[in-house]
């Protein structure tokens, strides 16, 4: 068998990123297209005068020159929506793994530390489950209010990742990106002390706001993907291992019923970029026949099932 070139966690990562990327592009496109298009109709008369008081146009009757202003403010709104999709994504990428650590090596949980209450475990084990409610509460109180540097130092630490080191300066720049990201959520976009603190000489007048053009998603998109597919080189042979085959054989069982391996050897090749023989696929359905409720692989179900509805009709 081949090695496996990325996990169900970086998958899930890498359809959001494209995702949020893509509606950011067919906005700006859009927005682009509807300006030409007005130049072409307007002249002086205004969008209801041209095209009628149906839905939307009575919502938005403006003159050509209104809706330039319009469609600058329309840009910034769509590219901070999607600066923050992409670091919420990147920080979800990194609770996920840290998740997936406890579930295939749930014997460490006793040697954390951690602190809780019976009130947090009551809530964590009545959503998900006993194990899993311990393991969600755990990984919750690692990695809440980390920073970027600290989020992936954390995870590196279980997954024996130098990604931090090695790529000192990307998870810099992420670090940034995200201290703009808490500029946007909770300050208007204003430029925060923590902003001042990270750059004194690019962030030094706190009346600004900042500014978020697709220049900085494409920017941070690339960071995001070279971060954690260096960061995948160390959890797949150390964590994930034949983990999420076994996952997606599990899933695919599940919905299908199917024992013949033609089928989810594509799968897998599809999500996870790896060969897989048809013994693997029959020996991995001969163990899940008799354990196909296993505890391990329930808190990747909902994932697998997004997953795989794209390659299973």
């Amino acid at each position: 068998m081949s090695d496996m070139d990325k996990s169900i966690s970086f998958m899930h990562l890498k359809i959001k990123v494209t995702a949020a990327l893509n509606n950011m592009y067919g906005v700006l496109s859009s927005l682009h297209l509807t300006e030409e298009y007005l130049q072409l109709n307007l002249g002086d008369k205004k969008i209801m005068d041209v095209f009628g008081s149906e839905f939307p146009f009575a919502y938005f009757n403006k003159s050509l020159d209104e809706y330039k202003d319009l469609k600058t403010e329309m840009a910034e709104t769509t590219c901070r929506g999607t600066y923050v999709t992409l670091i919420s994504t990147f920080e979800d990428y990194a609770y996920d793994v840290l998740r997936r650590y406890f579930t295939l090596n749930s014997e460490k949980i006793k040697e954390e530390s951690a602190q809780t209450t019976f009130a947090d475990l009551h809530s964590y084990v009545s959503s998900h489950g006993p194990m899993q409610g311990l393991i969600e509460n755990l990984v919750d109180k690692k990695l809440r209010n980390k920073k970027t540097t600290e989020l992936l130092g954390v995870i590196a630490s279980y997954c024996k990742s130098g990604v931090a080191t090695k790529l000192a300066d990307e998870v810099k720049r992420v670090d940034e990106h995200s201290l703009v990201r808490n500029a946007i959520i909770h300050n208007d976009g204003y430029i925060t002390n923590d902003l001042v603190k990270f750059d004194p000489a690019k962030y030094g007048a706190t009346v600004k706001r900042v500014s978020i053009t697709f220049r900085e998603c494409i920017d941070l998109s690339h960071l995001i993907f070279k971060i954690t597919k260096e960061f995948e080189l160390q959890l797949l042979p150390n964590v994930i291992k034949e983990a999420d085959i076994v996952a997606i054989c599990k899933e695919i069982y599940i919905k299908t019923g199917d024992c013949k391996p033609a089928k989810y050897k594509k799968i897998i090749k599809g999500l996870l970029g790896i060969v897989v023989r048809s013994a693997e696929i029959t020996h991995y359905l001969s163990e899940l026949d008799s354990k196909i409720y296993d505890v391990r692989h329930e808190q990747y179900r909902a994932k697998l099932d997004w997953l795989i509805n794209r390659y299973v009709t």
